[in-house]
Parts: C-alpha cells; structure tokens; sequence
C-alpha cells in the first residue's frame, strides 16, 4: 500500500513536459502579433507597391490613348480666334520640364503608397490583435488590410478619374490659347498687317497640326489639377488616419508641408515654361483641391462606419 502511494505521489509531483513549439506559437500570438504575421503583411506591402505601381502605369497608358487621340480627334478643342496685338500669346515655345505621363504615373504612385503605408502603420501601431482575416469573400477568407488598401485606393481613384475629365472636357470645350500659340501656329506673314485691334477667327495655322492642337487647349491646367488633387489628397489621408496614431505634431505637418509645396511646384511651372496663363494654373489648383476635399470627405464617413 506504501509502495502504491509514493508512486502516485511521484507521478502526481512529476514536471509537465515541456511545452512544443506550437504551443509556445500560441501563446505569443495572443501577446501581440507575431513575427510570421508581420512577416506577412510586410511581403503584402511590397507586393502592392509593385501592383500599385504597374497599375499606375496601366491607367497612364489608357488614359493617354484616350484624352490624348481620341477624344481631340472626334471632338476637337473649340476653335478660337485672337487679336493680332495679344502679347500674352507670343511667348517662345519651350518643351515641358515635367512631361505629363512622368506626372500621372508620380501622383498615382504617391497616392498608392501613403494608402499603404498609412494603414500598414495602422495594422502594426493600434490593431495588433487583428490576426486572423476579417472579412470573407465566397468560400475564403481575406485579411483586412488587404481589403482596406483596396478600398481606399478605390475611392481616390474614383477623384483622379473625376478630376481628370472635368479637366479634359473643360479644355476641349474652352479651347483657350496657348502662351506659345503663334509661334506654332506660323501665320502669313500679311495677316496681321493693319488689323492690329481686329478679332481674327478666319486664319490657317502652316505649323505641326499636332502642336497647334495641343495649343488650342490651354484652360485649365491639367498639370495643376493633377498634381494638386494627389497631393492634397495624399495630405489629408495622412491626416485623418495617420494622425490618431501617431500622435506626433511635428512629422505630419512635415510631410504635408512637402507635399503641398511640391504641387505648387509643379503648378508654377507651367506659367514658366509658357505652357498655361497665370488663370488656368489657379484653376486647374482649385479644382484638384476641391476634387480631394469631397474625395477625402467621403471617404472619412467611411472611416466612421468602419472603424
């Protein structure tokens, strides 16, 4: 009998086995996310990146076929006449410091990549806890910052592309003239002769029909519309969903500071390098502008029903 009670005694004092690493797996996972998920969403990242950017360049591609061929070519910019002593025509042509394509494809790419970072800052700073997918899609199950990156890039997209054909359709519908419009135009020479203060609209341009297209199309400036929508918009995500949690009022500030300044950057040289009036560029600001404000105010009642 004695022998019977030490042996349970034994068995029953006897260390527990060590745990396995699975189980240590599990344990950490309940702590706070774990390498292998952080390890995930940094390969998701990088994964975006890189779609952000070839689909950045797959909607330059599209959009330059169709703002740039076939609209002009059925439509055409409304045809306008000028006075042979308008000065603010006969700047020198100058070719574009910054082309439009390289513009589209750095405002797509900026936008992209403060979405994702801004919410992979997000997934890492306030919702560690999120480890196992959220959202399911049919049989399958999708994790949420897929789905949030997604969705936010989906409604900027929906802006630019607003943007983009307010801007199109104002300058066909306008059809202002370029600052460099008579030097492409290349006039007969006795046109003008005597008819300094007379509105000519019956004339013939003998230069490039590709550029004198293009010169008939200066109100608004797109480059101002573009370039100001993405960054202000850019501007104002960060301000909305990295701000909270960052809780830093110096680097913020910073990086919309350098945003912004670049926009206006780009905006001014468009009156540089005589490509639009000083009126298209203020235009072209206020309508990016106002296109990121009613983006970014849609998408922050957004942000209240899902957070």
């Amino acid at each position: 009998m004695a022998d019977c009670q030490s042996i349970s005694t034994i068995l029953t004092d006897q260390t527990p086995p060590p745990k396995s690493h699975y189980d240590l797996y599990r344990e950490k996972k309940t702590c706070g996310i774990s390498h292998v998920v952080l390890c995930t969403l940094l390969f998701i990242l990088i994964v975006f990146l890189i779609a952000a950017g070839l689909f950045a360049i797959l909607i330059v591609v599209i959009l330059k076929r169709i703002s740039g061929y076939l609209v002009p070519n059925q439509i055409g910019p409304y045809y306008r006449g000028f006075f042979c002593d308008d000065d603010t025509i006969r700047y020198n042509y100058k070719p574009n410091s910054i082309p439009f394509t390289i513009l589209l494809v750095a405002g797509l790419l900026v936008t992209f990549a403060t979405i994702i970072i801004t919410e992979f800052l997000r997934i890492r700073k306030i919702e560690q806890n999120i480890s196992l997918p959220k959202y399911r899609w049919r049989n399958s199950h999708i994790n949420v910052l897929i789905v949030r990156i997604a969705t936010y890039i989906g409604y900027s997209q929906i802006g630019f592309m607003c943007t983009l054909i307010v801007m199109q359709v104002t300058k066909i519908m306008v059809g202002e003239l370029r600052p460099y419009f008579i030097e492409v135009c290349q006039l007969d020479e006795n046109i003008c002769k005597g008819k300094e203060h007379v509105y000519l609209f019956n004339y013939t341009c003998n230069g490039d029909p590709a550029q004198v297209l293009e010169a008939r199309k200066s109100f608004m400036s797109g480059h101002a519309a573009i370039s100001m929508y993405c960054f202000v918009f850019s501007s104002l995500y960060i301000q909305a969903r990295l701000q909270p949690i960052l809780q830093n009022r110096i680097f913020i500030p910073i990086i919309q500071t350098s945003f912004l300044l670049t926009a206006l950057m780009v905006s001014y040289s468009r009156i540089t390098d005589h490509w639009h009036h000083s009126n298209d560029v203020i235009f072209g600001i206020i309508l990016g502008t106002f296109m990121a404000l009613y983006c970014v105010s849609i998408l922050y009642l957004n942000f209240e029903m899902t957070e």
